[in-house]
């Protein structure tokens, strides 16, 4: 939301997303302590050049509108993740694991659709993008469990976010050469975007030095709260609420459901 919104070009949002996260390392380094990368810098480097990628392949299909529904998409990093994580990490499960991870795949799918997606749009050039842009992401976060191994989940954080800053200064050149006009109010909405995005990227690296494959298993659990989310914020402002047929809720809540049932199995499974 904050993407399509606050700042309406790309190479602007682009270049703030990777230059205001760097505000946010001191207060790392202050209370978690500083430790050199490194031991870790095999896995750390690639990893923030998968997650660079993933970022800007992401960005310009959002901006460019070339994937026809994204969110659908966006559990097809899940595919990727165990594959990844088992040449990489060695993580393995058994079969009923892995169908109940499947599970929450459809559910996560079925969550997210709407009227707008169509199956035969999936091979359009902006999906094949965004499905490549998951595809680094699960690189980075399979990565980003093996270098937990090596340094604490927040100096992996801390550090991303340094390695990544140099990566801001091209597109601050070609934000300024396109000319963009951003407002205070849209900084400081990027900037309110990126403390969010620490703290919940915090987390996830925590639950990753555990397991990567289920801790992304987990994670698609947001899409029911992002559902009970908007319908709760949509009662005091109409306009963020998404106007579906009834079908489509029905859709959804299935999905939820299912989503949940799998979670349930996989922790019974364990």
């Amino acid at each position: 939301m904050v993407s399509k919104y606050s700042v309406t070009n790309f190479y602007a949002f682009t270049f703030y997303s990777f230059f205001l996260p760097i505000f946010f390392t001191p207060f790392l380094f202050l209370f978690f302590g500083f430790v050199s990368p490194i031991a870790a810098l095999r896995f750390l480097i690639p990893q923030v050049l998968f997650f660079f990628l993933g970022s800007c392949l992401l960005y310009s299909v959002i901006f460019k509108n070339e994937a026809s529904n994204i969110n659908p998409l966006f559990p097809l990093k899940l595919v990727f993740v165990p594959f990844i994580a088992y040449f990489i990490l060695g993580e393995v499960f058994s079969t009923t694991v892995y169908i109940f991870i499947l599970f929450i795949i459809c559910g996560a799918i079925l969550v997210s659709i709407d009227e707008s997606f169509r199956p035969a749009a999936f091979f359009k050039k902006g999906n094949l993008i965004l499905i490549l842009a998951l595809f680094s992401f699960a690189m980075a976060d399979v990565l980003a469990g093996k270098t937990t191994q090596i340094i604490s989940p927040f100096q992996t954080l801390a550090w991303q976010i340094v390695f990544l800053f140099p990566f801001s200064l091209p597109f601050w050149f070609l934000k300024r050469k396109a000319k963009t006009g951003e407002t205070r109010r849209n900084i400081l909405a990027i900037f309110g975007m990126s403390f969010m995005l620490i703290a919940v990227v915090s987390l996830l690296y925590q639950a990753f030095a555990q397991n990567v494959t289920l801790s992304n298993s987990i994670a698609m659990a947001n899409g029911p709260l992002t559902l009970l989310l908007i319908v709760i914020i949509g009662k005091t402002n109409p306009h963020f609420l998404e106007n579906h047929t009834l079908k489509i809720y029905l859709i959804r809540i299935g999905g939820s459901l299912l989503m949940y049932a799998a979670a349930l199995g996989i922790i019974v499974n364990l």
